[in-house]
Formats: C-alpha cells, structure tokens, sequence
C-alpha cells in the first residue's frame, strides 16, 4: 500500500490578467480552481498510472471539504485529519501576467491531539509500504513532525519516498529511503556547494546514495533530469522540447511517475526513470496532472 503524507493540501486559484496594475479593478481573461499540495499531486499522479494510494494531511472547513470532493470524484482514497482553522489559510493564488505573482497561504496549525489522530491512520502501515513525505512545512508545524514520524514507523521497514524540501532529509537518509526526489537548490543547500551542471549533480546525488538513499532522481528543469541509484548506475536525460504551460505538480509527478515505473517493471530503474521523467513532462504540458495516456504518449 501507498500512503502520502500532506501537511499543506491547498486549494489553487489561477487568473491569468492581460495586463497587471497594481490599485486598479481587474478582470482576469482566464480563471480556473484546482486543489494542490505536494502529497495530494503524487496521489493524483499514482492514481491516474493505476496505483491507489491512501492521502492523508490535515484539512480545514470549505475549502477542506473542496479538497476531500475533489479527490474523491477522481477516484483518490482519502483519510484527512479535520483541524480547526482558517480555510482561507489554505488558498494559494498565482496571477499570470507578464511577470506572475504568487500569494501562498500560511497554512495550518496542528495540536498534538491532531497529531495522535493522523497516527492512528499511519498505525495500518506495514512491511514493505510505501511511505511518501516530501515537501516544506508550514510554520504552525512543529519542526519535528516528519523525525517524530519516522521514529514511531520506521521498525516496520518501509520504503520512504522524500526530497530535499524534507528539514528531517538527514533522518531519512539514516533510514535509507527508496527514494529522494532532489532539485539543484535542494542538492546545493544540504551539500553546501554550488552545482554547474548536471555531471556536478550526478556527483552530488552520488554522495547522498552514500549517505543511505536507494535511488536519487534530480530534477534540473532545462538541463535535465539526472537518475544516481545506490549500486552506482548514473543516468542523465536532457530536457525535451515542448510547450510548457504550467510546472506546478511536475515535479511532483517526477516522482509517482518513478514509483509506478518502478512497480510496472518489477524494479527496472531505467524503465522507471522513463516513466518519471515522462509524467513530469506531461504534467508541465498540462495545465494539470497528466493524464495516463499523455504519459505514456511520452516514453
């Protein structure tokens, strides 16, 4: 079983303005609504290549209640913990225009009892379950939240799925995750270097293998994607042509691609690096998570 762990679902609300001015009463020339979170977009992801997952995070009144219907008419497995809160601290809104803004929610706060609750739906883990936690946390989160989630699952012998947004990346790598989904500012802050390519971020992604990940995928944007596993194999694709209309959820994507890669060919790395790096690239040709079919329209 696949269960991701969201502390941040949002709800996303996109207007492209023609021409921005600050002060004036605007008209977007296009608006749309869509739920988001970095959890959420890999459970969405999973579910659209075949593999059903349990989402779980921390959700607040209406647009809580978007989030779970939205979900649920996609077909998504959801067990949110309701918390209470402001439901506007959710919202995040990006307008597009010449030069796009983004206005990111704070977030919720969580108490301890909320805590103890989202335990108790982590308590049906078992050996050999997925377990992904990726992302930042907002501010109303302790900073432990996903160490102390480890120290309480990790004996059942999971496989951690996180990247390096994650601020309890070096206790996940002591558990050596099956997979850490890492960019070039992720790789440079955790190493304290300055990447030039994507051979320095092989190199890098090398070096946490060495520290106790199974496979690290990195995502380069133009320059790639770049795949290290621990038995030392190094694999760099370039990035393709195309029309790219919206990153959000791509990398994200990158990595359900990876897992569903991973489980289809019965643990061929290259073939899931494929399919990774394909559903990154159909989720930023999208306007949303892609689709299985505009997936595999691009192995």
């Amino acid at each position: 079983m696949i269960y991701t762990v969201t502390p941040f679902p949002t709800v996303e609300y996109y207007a492209k303005v023609h021409s921005f001015q600050q002060g004036a009463l605007l008209t977007p020339d296009k608006t749309d609504v869509f739920i988001g979170g970095t959890g959420v977009n890999i459970s969405l992801m999973l579910n659209n290549l075949g593999y059903p997952s349990m989402t779980l995070g921390f959700v607040s009144g209406i647009t809580g209640a978007f989030i779970e219907d939205t979900l649920a008419q996609l077909g998504c497995t959801t067990g949110f913990i309701k918390v209470n809160g402001n439901p506007a601290d959710c919202i995040n809104i990006r307008i597009d225009t010449i030069k796009p803004t983004d206005i990111t929610g704070k977030g919720l706060s969580v108490t301890k009892n909320d805590i103890e609750l989202l335990y108790g739906k982590l308590d049906l883990l078992s050996e050999g379950d997925i377990l992904i936690m990726m992302g930042d946390l907002p501010s109303g989160f302790p900073k432990d939240f996903y160490e102390d989630i480890l120290n309480t699952f990790a004996v059942r012998n999971l496989n951690i799925v996180s990247d390096t947004d994650n601020p309890s990346l070096d206790k996940i790598l002591e558990n050596n995750p099956f997979l850490v989904r890492a960019d070039k500012k992720g790789l440079e802050k955790h190493f304290g270097v300055e990447l030039k390519d994507h051979s320095d971020a092989a190199w890098y992604a090398g070096k946490m293998c060495e520290e106790g990940a199974r496979n690290v995928v990195v995502y380069l944007g133009a320059h790639g994607t770049v795949l290290v596993t621990k038995d030392g194999k190094a694999l760099h694709s370039p990035a393709p042509k195309g029309n790219v209309v919206s990153t959000l959820g791509a990398k994200e994507s990158l990595a359900a691609g990876f897992i569903a890669g991973y489980f289809d060919s019965e643990g061929d790395v290259m073939y899931a690096f494929n399919m990774g790096i394909a559903a990154c690239n159909a989720t930023a040709f999208s306007s949303r998570i892609a689709t299985a079919e505009e997936v595999h329209a691009l192995m």
